[in-house]
């Protein structure tokens, strides 16, 4: 296995390219889903049984997370 800490990572995508990228990633987790519940402090998605699920919730996560609103 090789050394991922000696590896960069780099994203060129614009700004905008990332918000496309959100919405389409929302797109995908809006379709996936089965139930939501409203919790006290946010919410709780239930999605179908998919393993490729996980990627997309992790990738979301992320792309939440540096993408500043507009």
């Amino acid at each position: 296995m090789s050394n991922l800490k000696s590896k960069p990572i780099a994203c060129s995508l614009t700004s905008a390219e990332l918000r496309d990228r959100e919405a389409e990633l929302l797109t995908r987790f809006k379709a996936a889903g089965i139930d939501t519940e409203e919790l006290q402090q946010g919410y709780a998605f239930r999605l179908r049984g998919d393993a490729n699920l996980i990627q997309l919730v992790a990738e979301l996560i992320v792309l939440s997370a540096s993408v500043a609103p507009s």
